[in-house]
């Protein structure tokens, strides 16, 4: 008796799509728990940092949970880990564990991407303790074979439950990751929210390289581990939602 076969988060949220990729974005997000292998790029980021300086106290906080940095600099070193395991709600998992080399200290930014079966979707996990889960819409660009990926409803996990972040104080991420023959694969990030604009942004090229891995180094994993699915808001913050929609 054989396991069931499983298939890529990126392959199975994106359907025909997938297809469209770069063959190198492709061979990097066609990976499985049962391939063994985890993808580690190495680059530099032109630029990187936050937006306005009233952002410096959201982000701080983040920091300390590995969600974002409040620093600004150029020509930043980072690496990015990409793995693939079960995590133990049984779930298929690939991390995005970022990592950057600033001036005075390095920085990290953790994501763990799970496929969601209640609303049949990625979702991303963010930080050490998975506190903001955040869904995610996949696309390709089928004139470069871009990557592209865009953010929709946020959720603040707790131990308890959780609820639903009101879209008027959320900040919307595009990413697209490109790769081309001349400078390899390049990455684009940008951060913003409607109300106040750019929370943060970078972009930069790095070189990727596959690695065989039988195990996750525990240093790249969650302390904790949440559920991904939607929680059901009080009346109260549900009225506050409908009150910021009206506003905007």
């Amino acid at each position: 008796m054989t396991d069931a076969p499983v298939q890529p988060i990126f392959r199975r949220a994106m359907g025909e799509r997938f297809g469209l990729l770069h063959p190198k974005i492709q061979a990097h997000y066609d990976i499985t728990s049962r391939d063994m292998t985890s993808w580690v790029g190495r680059g530099t980021l032109a630029t990187c940092g936050r937006g306005a300086p009233w952002f410096i106290p959201f982000l701080m906080l983040g920091a300390a949970r590995q969600i974002l940095f409040p620093e600004r600099a150029r020509n930043v070193p980072f690496t990015v880990r990409n793995y693939a395991y079960v995590d133990s709600l049984g779930r298929e998992t690939i991390t995005w564990i970022r990592e950057y080399d600033l001036p005075r200290r390095q920085r990290r930014f953790d994501e763990y991407i799970v496929y969601c079966e209640q609303r049949k979707r990625p979702v991303v996990l963010c930080g050490t303790h998975q506190h903001l889960a955040v869904d995610l819409e996949l696309d390709a660009d089928p004139v470069d074979g871009s990557l592209l990926v865009r953010t929709g409803g946020q959720c603040i996990r707790r131990r308890e439950g959780g609820f639903a972040w009101p879209r008027c104080l959320s900040a919307d991420a595009v990413v697209r990751q490109s790769y081309d023959d001349a400078e390899g694969f390049r990455i684009e990030v940008d951060v913003r929210s409607k109300t106040w604009g750019r929370v943060f942004a970078y972009h930069g090229a790095f070189e990727l390289r596959a690695e065989a891995c039988a195990r996750v180094p525990a240093r790249y994993l969650p302390h904790e581990v949440r559920h991904e699915a939607d929680p059901c808001p009080s009346p109260a913050l549900a009225a506050r939602v409908s009150c910021c929609a009206r506003v905007r």
